[in-house]
């Protein structure tokens, strides 16, 4: 943790965008919320980032609370909690993912993606697709919901199979996937 907490430190003095998959789950230290701009999580870990329960054993969909009105409370307290940071991706499983980015001081702006249709063999690896698709396609400089399709088609790969390495498809998969394929279903969350 050190180690991630100086790269992010050094990375975010040089202006490089800085992302953050922190799974499993640890609160992160001042310092990583503090070099963070990106922090892509699951739903599990989602609701403890997001203190959307009190107890640990209160199941909480937080897919359902992100799609509401209440995202916008949400929001305000990870803003507080993570200064730096302008976007929040939760992954949901197969009911897709939620991706908020920050509008300045005024607010959120969110998306709600749709996962590839897939029968899953092997979850094994499919966050960790989806985390460096996404931040693939940021560099890029892909939209947040391209972005987030992307991610969905990168992580269905692996979970259509056994193994990880094997299952990541390369650009040419993905950019002939984008070529070929109906656009995952995409909403814009209103009310952040």
């Amino acid at each position: 943790l050190p180690a991630v907490e100086r790269a992010l430190a050094i990375a975010a003095a040089a202006g490089v965008v800085t992302v953050l998959n922190p799974s499993p789950w640890h609160a992160p230290s001042a310092a990583l919320r503090a070099a963070t701009q990106v922090v892509v999580v699951n739903q599990t870990e989602a609701a403890a980032l997001l203190r959307l329960s009190a107890a640990a054993d209160v199941a909480v969909d937080v897919g359902a609370v992100l799609c509401s009105p209440a995202a916008a409370g949400v929001l305000a307290r990870f803003a507080q909690d993570w200064p730096r940071a302008t976007q929040l991706v939760v992954t949901l499983g197969a009911q897709g993912s939620v991706g908020f980015e920050r509008q300045g001081n005024t607010g959120w702006r969110g998306w709600q993606v749709a996962a590839c249709a897939v029968q899953a063999v092997d979850n094994v690896g499919a966050g960790d697709a989806f985390a460096a698709a996404y931040a693939a396609a940021l560099v890029q400089g892909d939209s947040m919901p391209s972005a987030l399709q992307s991610a969905h088609f990168c992580a269905a790969q692996v979970v259509a199979g056994a193994g990880v390495l094997a299952r990541l498809p390369h650009a040419a998969a993905l950019a002939a996937w984008r070529a070929t394929a109906a656009a995952l279903q995409v909403r814009l969350l209103d009310g952040l």
